[in-house]
């Protein structure tokens, strides 16, 4: 029960923040993505490494915000439970699909107990991807770490209904 407190916690100073204008308002996701795990970083020995290829571009706020809620989950889980010395953040703008990989040098999980899990993390990433159209998956090998991935093929719409630049 307090698991779950803490969770919905979360998600409402998150939902809050958004309508107060967050990050995202601010600048673009790459520049936000420090900014967001400060606070989760801070006290910590964690190096945050975000890299960038392609032409980066805006997507609809909806969007983004979805993007960022799954990077923060991903992180918030790699330092929570993985004790990583190391976190990296990918962004890949292609012209077919965007692509975003979260990746830690943890010490990894069994992935075959996330469906036996009454946890909400992996199962809140996925439901955001598919209300944005993407595909997410998660690798982890116990003792190496954890890698989440999304993929958005480009053209495809979100949840409402358009896909433009802003």
């Amino acid at each position: 029960a307090e698991n779950i407190l803490e969770t919905c916690r979360k998600e409402s100073r998150a939902s809050i923040q958004d309508l107060r204008g967050g990050l995202l308002e601010k600048m673009d996701m790459p520049s936000a993505i420090p900014e967001l795990l400060k606070p989760q970083l801070a006290g910590t020995d964690i190096k945050l490494d975000v890299k960038v290829s392609g032409s980066a571009e805006r997507f609809p706020l909806f969007l983004e915000h979805q993007l960022m809620r799954i990077i923060g989950e991903a992180a918030r889980n790699a330092i929570l439970h993985a004790a990583p010395s190391n976190i990296q953040i990918q962004l890949n703008y292609g012209s077919k699909a965007f692509q975003m990989v979260i990746q830690d040098d943890g010490c990894g999980f069994d992935v075959e107990l996330l469906n036996q899990t009454e946890r909400y993390g992996v199962h809140g990433m996925k439901e955001r991807a598919l209300r944005i159209s993407g595909d997410l998956s998660v690798e982890s090998t116990i003792g190496s770490g954890t890698k989440v991935a999304l993929i958005l093929p480009m053209g495809k719409t979100d949840a409402s209904g358009e896909r433009k630049k802003r």
